[in-house]
């Protein structure tokens, strides 16, 4: 596919983008270059962390923010929104970019939504950059109304993320936006302290406390 091959060079070059809207107009189709799960470098989320600009100039263009991508091959078959595929591949070199984030959530705002289907990630947009740790990447999910508070399948918080990583920065960051329930209990009754006390997450456990959270169910997550 040609259009494919001139997408892979990550183009930005004027005459490049110039090829690339007159193959659209005569027909081909951008979102079908990621649709293809066999190559991993024309994942939308490989290209947007490795091509922000190339990416950004798709967006201008109408590529789909609320259809669902593959993953390559090797990943199974998954799949997930661009949102979620972004903050969840992680590529040392190329980290998630604010401004990349910014132009998505602009043109469709799905920071609180969970893709119900199969393949899809379960955790929220939120609860992916938490566990990788991305603070500037937290920042603009909760500039554009991530919710910390919002309940899992299970009954827990995204803020949960953050006791599993122990990291109280993450915490205040959080409930710097928005007031954690730090008085939570899941499905199974089970606290964020205790959850906090049995990942043995000291300082998490420690700032929770600190909040005014208790510990209950603690006995219950012990035996998980």
């Amino acid at each position: 596919m040609v259009l494919g091959k001139l997408l892979k060079r990550c183009p930005t070059e004027l005459a490049d983008w110039k090829e690339i809207d007159r193959l659209v107009e005569q027909g081909a189709r951008v979102r079908g270059v990621f649709d293809n799960q066999a190559f991993s470098e024309t994942n939308l989320a490989v290209y947007a962390l490795r091509c922000p600009d190339g990416f950004e100039a798709l967006l201008q263009r109408g590529l789909p923010l609320d259809a669902n991508y593959p993953y390559p091959e090797y990943a199974g078959k998954r799949q997930d929104t661009p949102l979620l595929m972004y903050v969840t591949v992680l590529l040392e070199d190329y980290p998630p970019q604010p401004s990349t984030l910014k132009a998505m959530l602009t043109r469709h705002n799905n920071a609180n939504v969970r893709p119900a289907c199969e393949g899809c990630n379960l955790l929220s947009p939120l609860e992916m950059a938490v566990q990788a740790g991305h603070v500037d990447v937290v920042k603009v999910l909760l500039d554009f109304g991530a919710d910390p508070n919002d309940p899992n399948k299970d009954g827990r918080p995204a803020f949960i993320r953050a006791l599993v990583s122990n990291s109280v920065e993450m915490l205040r960051l959080m409930n710097a936006k928005k007031k954690l329930d730090v008085h939570r209990v899941d499905h199974k009754t089970i606290s964020m302290l205790a959850w906090a006390n049995c990942l043995g997450a000291k300082e998490a456990a420690a700032w929770l406390a600190r909040e005014g959270a208790v510990s209950q169910g603690e006995a219950l997550c012990q035996k998980r």
